[in-house]
């Protein structure tokens, strides 16, 4: 069963929609490493780019976004090789949306929740904010990225967002030069969490569904309850992980699933990027 709900991102209303994912992923904890040099605040002093310089993991060459502050994304300009950050406004009819990535849920094991405090780069801007429902084993969500024929949904932009999937393997060739940013917090001191990283997607005209390879997965556990945890992962440290071709069948780029979750933890995503040193 579809489902479409709203959520608040920033000042934009997100729709989320998705098929029920029937088994949870096993959750195992993988390699990955806390960028010490970037700080924990700061980010909103003075000056015409608001303390973004301090910020080391904005300091890179090259970005594909995934969710990240406007302020910030202006920042970066030209080094944004593209930004797959949500861009749908769904009429009533989803054959109707607009646009051609949305954030989504499974069967309403999450809902939105409120941005409290500052963004990660101590501003204004809001984030991804959810709250794990009561009454599951596991909770999913993810960025769904493309052209989805199963839900006949093909929105403005979804052509060039394909062949921005596909230039993954071409522009990232070197895995120990890449990295996974994301800044996360928890309301539940040590909730961890699996999120996957979805290397390939390939429509399967017989199924009517995408079959998903190259997989990396990895567990995130913020350290601390209600503050923004700053981390990275190094591409060819995240098991699985290896970038291949897409096709039009409403690729999920990056998931994220709780397994066992505790309903009414929620979770923030205040951002999540891949950059090159």
């Amino acid at each position: 069963m579809k489902k479409l709900f709203i959520l608040a991102l920033a000042a934009m209303t997100l729709w989320a929609c998705n098929e029920k994912k029937e088994n949870a992923p096993e959750v195992t904890p993988q390699s990955g490493t806390t960028d010490p040099t970037n700080p924990s605040g700061g980010g909103g002093g003075g000056g015409e780019t608001g303390g973004l310089e301090d910020f080391a993991q904005l300091q890179g060459q090259a970005y594909y976004v995934f969710f990240l502050q406007e302020a910030a994304t202006k920042y970066l300009g030209n080094k944004v090789l593209y930004n797959f950050g949500p861009n749908d406004h769904p009429d009533a009819a989803l054959e109707k949306n607009q646009g051609s990535r949305w954030l989504y849920t499974w069967d309403d094991t999450f809902q939105g929740g409120t941005p409290v405090g500052a963004d990660p780069f101590d501003g204004a801007e809001g984030w991804v904010s959810m709250v794990q429902i009561t009454g599951g084993t596991w909770a999913g969500m993810g960025l769904c990225v493309g052209i989805n024929d199963g839900n006949n949904v093909s929105g403005e932009g979804a052509e060039d967002d394909l062949k921005a999937l596909n230039s993954l393997k071409e522009n990232i060739k070197n895995y120990d030069e890449w990295y996974l940013a994301i800044a996360v917090k928890n309301s539940v001191q040590g909730a961890a969490y699996e999120l996957k990283l979805i290397g390939s997607n390939i429509f399967n005209t017989s199924t009517n569904k995408g079959e998903e390879s190259g997989v990396g997965t990895l567990t995130v556990t913020p350290k601390a309850t209600g503050e923004w945890d700053y981390q990275e992962f190094q591409l060819s440290k995240i098991p699985g992980l290896e970038f291949g071709q897409f096709t039009t069948n409403g690729s999920n780029i990056v998931t994220i699933v709780a397994t066992p979750y505790k309903g009414g933890t929620q979770i923030d995503l205040g951002y999540a990027f891949l950059y090159k040193k």
